[in-house]
């Protein structure tokens, strides 16, 4: 347009856009300049709006533009773009294959590393990481071992002393339970060592969630003037998100014993 405002065929896809838009005046007016600077060829484009209407409901045409050098400069650029492009998308492919290798790898060799390096863990007791217990149970260390169930003539500071830390302990595995509880229904039985339970209901509550964000904006196609209306996923998605968390929320009522 800015080449040659003239044009007729470039006045004439202006006012189809204004009348699209419901800008009758200026469609107007453009339609008028399009039929001043051109009447033949207004009359043959009028005639292929009407066909290409009826037909596709397309009304707008391609306007030839002339190869001018900033065009081809322009044209140029985007195809050493395009060229470009590949070389970019083969490093990601490639990068893609070599980073789960490498981390197949990487197991592997921790795996071999656990036969003579065993894994370390936590007390469930006191919350300290340890290797190697003289306790039959795998998760309770060798001081709690003989603190508490051999008893086997330790001072009574040290046992004043672990009580307290495991007092501590407990303290702070509640909190990050009722957190859990709270915030991410399902990863509360995650924490309590039930990852199948935990998995099926965080799964559940993600579902919600995604239903309610991915049916929350509304869609606005152009040239419409009403945007399209509410879908019924983004109410049964809350609903549904609200009922787990509600389920979750239940656990904190305390229980009593029959």
């Amino acid at each position: 347009y800015q080449m040659d405002p003239a044009r007729a065929e470039v006045l004439m896809n202006q006012s189809i856009l204004d009348f699209d838009k419901l800008d009758t005046v200026n469609g107007a007016l453009k339609q008028e300049a399009a039929r001043a600077a051109d009447p033949g060829l207004f009359s043959e484009l009028a005639l292929l709006n009407e066909a290409k209407g009826a037909a596709t409901g397309h009304r707008v045409y391609p306007s030839p533009l002339p190869d001018t050098p900033a065009r081809v400069k322009a044209l140029e650029d985007a195809e050493g773009e395009a060229d470009k492009a590949p070389a970019l998308l083969n490093a990601r492919i490639s990068l893609g294959l070599i980073i789960p290798l490498f981390a197949l790898i990487l197991l592997f060799w921790r795996f071999r590393r656990s036969r003579y390096i065993p894994y370390a863990t936590q007390c469930i007791r006191c919350g300290d990481p340890f290797r190697s217990t003289d306790s039959p149970h795998p998760q309770v260390c060798s001081q709690c071992h003989h603190l508490f169930v051999v008893k086997d003539g330790v001072h009574a500071e040290s046992r004043k002393l672990k009580v307290e830390q495991l007092a501590r302990h407990q303290r702070a595995t509640r909190w990050i339970h009722r957190s859990l509880i709270v915030f991410l229904p399902g990863c509360d039985a995650s924490f309590l060592g039930d990852p199948s339970e935990g998995f099926w209901e965080w799964f559940l509550v993600c579902l919600a969630l995604g239903m309610v964000i991915a049916t929350g904006p509304t869609v606005r196609y152009p040239g419409e003037i009403l945007p399209d209306p509410l879908s019924l996923w983004l109410p049964l998605g809350a609903a549904f998100l609200a009922l787990l968390y509600l389920r979750s929320w239940v656990k904190l009522l305390p229980k009593r014993r029959l």
